[in-house]
């Protein structure tokens, strides 16, 4: 089991889904795939979809020999258990597994699915999502949400998927405001070049930068935090070599990004940026964390 090792955490998302997409690709899944989760709840899969996959019970040491899926079983939680308390302590136990097992150098991928934040605010009150939590528990200070949608028009400029970043994340949008900054914004963008070059082998990547305010604030007539913060911050990062427009009004900028003027665009917050994505991608969209010391996706779909 090498650095390679992926883990997935079933315990969060219906097992069978897990198991039919390994079934699926059977042929090309990484023999160090893991889950890590109720080893009864993923053998309830329907036999048709598991019928390629194969489930064996592991510890964090041992590695499956073939394809298939080895679930590493921690035997927090019953399959009908009903208190959403202990649902919401297994959940994150499997989180914090998981970090057990990369702080041991014996994985650096994680997939997550879809958790309850209601159950596990039970136990933990200040749980925000799994990207807080990780960062927070990773000393992660700067990090950003990264979502990768469908295909782009036929027509578009761009062969690659619409991609949308967000400046805030979890945070009510009373909060947003004053969440905007130079500096936040000069990391999240930072953020997004660095992982452009990484994984696209694209040095300079187009970013479109949202506004906040309808009509970006109207030349400060219903809004000022895009004369006061974010175009100063977009003009300062264009001196430093960095591809930025902005900011722009978000419906413009969606359009002209979904046809492929812009690499990705950077949103100012939550909804602004998934709404009008998950309009058009919804079940193709990958949920990357920016920042993190190990690779983290998740689908975007959300609980």
């Amino acid at each position: 089991m090498g650095l390679d090792q992926t883990y997935t955490i079933l315990r969060f998302i219906n097992p069978d889904f897990a198991i039919a997409k390994s079934a699926r690709r059977a042929d090309r899944l990484d023999p160090s795939s893991k889950g890590l989760g109720r080893s009864n709840l993923a053998r309830q899969g329907n036999p048709e979809q598991i019928s390629n996959a194969k489930i064996g019970i592991k510890s964090e040491r041992d590695s499956l020999n073939g394809y298939g899926i080895s679930v590493l079983d921690l035997k927090n939680a019953d399959v009908d258990i009903k208190s959403k308390r202990r649902n919401g302590e297994a959940s994150i136990q499997y989180v914090d597994k998981f970090l057990e097992l990369y702080k041991k150098g014996l994985t650096s991928i994680l997939v997550t699915g879809p958790i309850s934040k209601e159950s596990i605010k039970l136990v933990k009150p200040s749980f925000m999502g799994h990207t807080e939590y990780l960062a927070a528990k990773t000393n992660t200070k700067d990090y950003a949400m990264m979502f990768v949608g469908g295909p782009r028009p036929t027509n578009s400029r761009s062969g690659g998927p619409f991609n949308v970043a967000l400046l805030t994340t979890h945070i009510p949008l009373k909060d947003v405001p004053k969440n905007i900054s130079k500096k936040i914004i000069f990391s999240k963008v930072k953020l997004i070049n660095d992982f452009f070059k990484i994984y696209y082998k694209k040095l300079k990547p187009v970013i479109g930068v949202a506004g906040l305010n309808p009509h970006c604030g109207e030349g400060g007539k219903i809004g000022r935090e895009e004369g006061a913060v974010i175009k100063p911050s977009c003009e300062a990062l264009r001196r430093k070599g960095f591809n930025v427009i902005g900011p722009l009004s978000s419906e413009a900028l969606f359009y002209d990004a979904y046809r492929g003027k812009f690499d990705i665009i950077l949103c100012m917050y939550h909804d602004q940026g998934l709404t009008s994505l998950k309009m058009i991608a919804r079940n193709e969209l990958v949920n990357v964390t920016l920042g993190l010391p190990f690779v983290r996706t998740s689908p975007a779909h959300g609980t």
